[in-house]
């Protein structure tokens, strides 16, 4: 095995996602995040702007550094979901701002999201075949 095959990524699945399940019934496309000019590190730049020197003297607040990577994420690397249910049990369109609503909602789930985002194992090479076969998609 080459060290490509261990270590190599998919652009293509990087920038379009990969699907993350989250139960039987509920599951997320996630775009990677961390890799150089992906959308979600151009935003947070953007948006972290105005608070630089705050960051620069840790004097920012953890809620606040949540909020802007929650809502930064749902943005940028959210691409679409299947089977999210509201508490009564009724279908959740995906939209951006569902997602921002939702994840700031749900901060363990925005947690386990962002995690999958930043393993680049969830976008390795093998894995566009692995998905095609799973969920009869490239």
């Amino acid at each position: 095995m080459s060290i490509y095959s261990t270590f190599g990524t998919n652009k293509e699945l990087e920038k379009n996602g990969a699907w993350v399940e989250i139960d039987n019934h509920t599951r997320f496309l996630i775009a990677r995040i961390g890799t150089v000019g992906c959308e979600y590190d151009k935003l947070l730049r953007v948006v972290t702007k105005p608070h630089r020197r705050a960051i620069e003297n840790e004097s920012i607040s953890p809620e606040l550094v949540t909020k802007i990577t929650t809502e930064t994420f749902a943005k940028t690397a959210v691409l679409n979901w299947q089977g999210v249910k509201d508490e009564e049990g009724n279908d959740i369109q995906f939209s951006k701002e569902n997602a921002v609503k939702l994840l700031s909602d749900l901060p363990e789930l925005a947690d386990i999201l962002i995690t999958f985002a930043r393993d680049f194992q969830n976008y390795r090479r093998e894995q566009l075949e692995e998905d095609s076969k799973n969920f009869g998609t490239a």
